[in-house]
């Protein structure tokens, strides 16, 4: 059944307004994963449920599936593919139905992302000949370069109420994570570090952001302060692309702690309760919980 998102303002006939932003948001019980499964060296994507249960795959073939992120009412997942020779922007129904590619360029297009209302996607390209974070409107019409800056801009993530936009960039001489306006405005350095930051991913409150840290999954505050790592595993881990559950009860990431095989996890903002949801040797990569763009 529908079940509202933590901080729910109003519900009227199953929907749901996320606080402050006037936005409907759904998902089911139990929550879907989308997430990317590697079969015999190419990725496509799958659905199961939060427990790690009734697994079903959305894509096939023999072309590249990857980087989903569910649209707020979780009725579609964007997602790239190179199917047409080259890395773009597709989106389908949440079964899989109806996949439609969005983008059109010679250069590739990388972790797509909705907004929180649903009306636009944020991205990364290198169609500037720089990778440089975007946003389009949903249908891939009007895309606007946000950063346009020397440095390598890369790995957008909205906060929940569609005003800000975390990204990571190497334009200080190492990669770090950054907020800025969604106008592209108001540059913020977050983290500020000889490590390699990445994948920031806001949650639901918007208080917190979480983040890989050299195969770490840390936890901040969302202005930058209070950085924490929550998975503390000895090597050789390497966990990677953390996303929010709706409810921020988890977080769900990708783990490695056997070389070769990369798992779906979850695990509590603080720390507790690691949970592995996928046991295959294939490597499986960039989780993410239905209800929560990324």
């Amino acid at each position: 059944m529908l079940k509202p998102l933590a901080g729910a303002l109003v519900v009227v006939f199953g929907l749901f307004l996320a606080r402050g932003t006037g936005c409907v948001r759904m998902y089911d019980e139990p929550l879907k994963i989308a997430y990317g499964r590697n079969l015999a060296g190419v990725y496509q994507l799958y659905v199961m449920d939060e427990n790690g249960g009734t697994e079903s795959a959305l894509t096939t073939g023999t072309s590249f599936n990857n980087n989903p992120s569910w649209s707020a009412d979780a009725s579609k997942i964007v997602f790239i593919s190179n199917r047409d020779g080259n890395y773009e922007i597709y989106s389908m129904d949440a079964d899989g139905s109806g996949q439609t590619r969005l983008t059109d360029e010679p250069n590739a297009d990388y972790l797509p992302t909705w907004s929180p209302c649903g009306s636009k996607i944020s991205f990364y390209s290198n169609r500037a000949l720089n990778l440089e974070v975007y946003v389009m409107n949903a249908d891939g019409s009007n895309p606007v370069n946000l950063t346009n800056d020397p440095g390598a801009d890369l790995a957008p993530s909205w906060s929940p109420d569609g005003k800000r936009i975390a990204f990571v960039s190497d334009r200080s001489g190492n990669q770090e994570v950054y907020v800025m306006n969604s106008d592209g405005s108001g540059v913020i350095n977050l983290t500020n570090n000889a490590a390699t930051d990445t994948m920031p991913s806001w949650s639901p409150d918007g208080g917190r952001i979480a983040f890989d840290r050299n195969g770490e999954i840390y936890v901040m505050n969302a202005d930058g302060t209070a950085q924490t790592n929550i998975t503390n595993t000895a090597a050789p881990s390497d966990e990677s692309r953390p996303s929010w559950s709706p409810d921020g009860d988890f977080v769900v990431f990708s783990g490695q702690t056997v070389p070769g095989q990369r798992n779906i996890y979850t695990i509590r903002p603080d720390g507790t309760g690691r949970r592995a949801l996928t046991s295959v040797i294939d490597d499986e990569d960039y989780p993410c919980f239905q209800g929560k763009p990324r």
